[in-house]
């Protein structure tokens, strides 16, 4: 029994390394939530910058309808932005569930989650304003 000057030594040992062992585990178990929790982040961020991309090509394929005079094919490719932004606009709720566990678990994220949710509000505002200029053209 080196080390130890009495059972009750040797108990609060043991008593102490269940303590860390608990804890251990514990980390470990938070650890593996986190992870999964990142990936699943990541397989949705990575849907909404796919999303976000088809939007911006549909956005830049109205400008150049509406700058080459296509005001049909302006309002075709708005409304594919719009479809596009109608998926963008479900995965808000995720975002937000994603966020609100990135404060708790992970600060790094907050910034990278928070970006894509003002992007996607100023892609909202860019849909508009070309509705806007395709209806002033068209009248």
């Amino acid at each position: 029994m080196a080390g130890f000057d009495s059972k009750k030594d040797m108990r609060n040992a043991l008593d102490e390394d269940a303590i860390v062992e608990d804890l251990l585990n514990k980390a470990w178990e938070s650890f593996k939530d986190i992870m999964k929790d990142q990936e699943i982040g990541k397989n949705i961020l990575g849907r909404l910058f796919q999303q976000q991309n088809n939007l911006k090509g549909a956005l830049n394929m109205a400008e150049i309808s509406i700058n080459s005079g296509n005001m049909k094919g302006a309002e075709g490719y708005l409304r594919q932005a719009e479809e596009h932004f109608s998926v963008l606009e479900r995965f808000e709720t995720m975002l937000q569930a994603i966020e609100e566990q990135a404060r708790t678990k992970e600060k790094k994220n907050i910034k990278n989650i928070s970006a894509m949710r003002s992007y996607t509000k100023n892609i909202k505002n860019d849909i508009e304003a070309l509705r806007k200029k395709i209806q002033k053209m068209a009248a």
